[in-house]
């Protein structure tokens, strides 16, 4: 659930002129590496081409040869001969297994990089596989995950899978781990920390746009359990996907439907509501609106001193309390505030209509500057609010010529933003907020 604001005042009669419709941006928390040969790699499906083997040493070849050895053993195991040991790699009790293992280990120093090159380029479908098996058991947990990135693009259905299965073992154990932020700084004890490891899911993502079902199906599943190893990346995988997830909730495989709801239950975990994948396709709809409104609101609080505004109905309500507040008489009484050394002069917000309580700033608060300029009467606070949009006006004039010169192929640029920073006193301190009008 969305956490109450406090209760706040008239700031918005600052955005009384800000009802351009425009798309909201998202933030993601990787950078897209469009038209990017490595990019272009990861995409499905490659069609690989080279004879990677005929590039390096004997020891690659011996390598791989080891780990055809170990993958061939582990597939004919029985059930009970396989375990996951505590590094999230696969362990097999198997005649000869062992042994191989030890060879990889002797042999595998500085291969990691050629490794890869043989998932992503050997014509060799069986090299390929000895190599998605073989990635795990390199000695750099952050080396491996950025090969389970290379998975998706594998042209061969079996060995995709079967690297999933392998996959979400490892990342079991290694995503969870943190480290101090800064460590070597004089900050390490701050108490803050940031992830130890980084698993990129735009290859996974890319599945869900692919015409199979199964491949769909695989996507979500694995971006699901991902987020149930790390909750805290929900919000960001919903951005990412948000404008194929209503497809796959409402798509006719069933397969595809239980998979994307799943995906809707591994962030919506606090709220017990999933609809289930033989509901009715409006309740499945609802369900994800309710999640897009909740997870990215149209008046977000990036902090406590910054609000972005999004084109919706609440910020056309905002628009109209604002022209209330403002055609209110003493809504707005002039008052007086001493921060030492000096008196500040500003408009005092009383009257509080029920939709300002979102932008924060709270009701008592003496409002003396917008963007910088004074606000000790009403004309005063309409000059610079008509500044403002005289501003916008023109910035939007631009974009629209910008966007009608654009060729069909290329990318259209979102449109630039409007800021508005206020200035008050409350309680005897200076603050200030500034209102982001996308």
């Amino acid at each position: 659930m969305r956490i109450p604001l406090p209760c706040t005042a008239l700031s918005v009669a600052l955005l009384a002129g800000f009802v351009t419709s425009q798309g909201p941006t998202t933030n993601t928390y990787w950078q897209r590496q469009s038209g990017t040969k490595f990019y272009k790699e990861l995409e499905p499906f490659r069609k690989p081409n080279k004879r990677v083997l005929d590039e390096k040493s004997s020891k690659l070849a011996d390598l791989v040869h080891d780990l055809q050895i170990m993958r061939d053993i582990a597939s004919k195991a029985e059930t009970k001969a396989l375990s996951v040991d505590k590094t999230g790699r696969e362990i097999c009790d198997g005649d000869g297994w062992d042994a191989a293992y030890e060879r990889v280990r002797a042999n595998s120093l500085k291969q990691e990089g050629w490794l890869g090159k043989v998932l992503l380029e050997d014509q060799n479908g069986l090299r390929r596989r000895a190599a998605a098996y073989g990635m795990f058991y390199f000695n750099n947990p952050q080396d491996v995950i950025h090969m389970i990135s290379y998975l998706p693009g594998e042209p061969i259905h079996e060995i995709r899978t079967d690297g999933y299965h392998r996959a979400l073992d490892f990342l079991k154990v290694h995503l969870p781990q943190s480290v101090p932020q800064n460590k070597a700084s004089k900050f390490a004890s701050s108490g803050i920390v940031v992830p130890r490891y980084n698993f990129n899911p735009l290859p996974f993502m890319q599945l869900l746009e692919q015409k199979s079902d199964l491949d769909r199906a695989e996507g979500l599943w694995v971006l699901s359990e991902v987020l149930r190893i790390r909750p805290d990346l929900g919000r960001a995988y919903f951005a990412e996907i948000s404008h194929v997830l209503p497809k796959l909730l409402t798509s006719k495989s069933k397969m595809v439907r239980t998979r994307a709801v799943d995906f809707m239950a591994a962030i919506d975990t606090k709220r017990g509501r999933p609809a289930l994948a033989d509901a009715k396709d409006e309740e499945r709809m609802k369900w994800f609106e309710q999640l897009d409104y909740e997870l990215f609101p149209p008046i977000r609080h990036i902090s406590t001193g910054r609000v972005e505004l999004y084109p919706s109905k609440d910020r056309d309500d905002l628009v109209k309390a604002c022209k209330q507040v403002m055609a209110t008489d003493d809504a707005l009484p002039k008052g007086t505030a001493k921060i030492k050394p000096t008196m500040r002069y500003g408009l005092r917000v009383n009257h509080l209509p029920k939709p300002l309580g979102l932008l924060g700033i709270p009701a008592g608060a003496l409002i003396v500057a917008v963007n910088g300029g004074p606000t000790r009467t009403k004309a005063e606070l309409m000059e610079w609010i008509n500044d403002s949009l005289a501003r916008r006006k023109k910035m939007l004039a631009r974009y629209a010529t910008y966007v009608n010169a654009l060729k069909p192929d290329q990318e259209k640029l979102p449109p630039g933003i409007t800021s508005i920073l206020v200035e008050y006193i409350y309680k005897g301190q200076a603050k200030m907020k500034q209102f982001d009008i996308r």
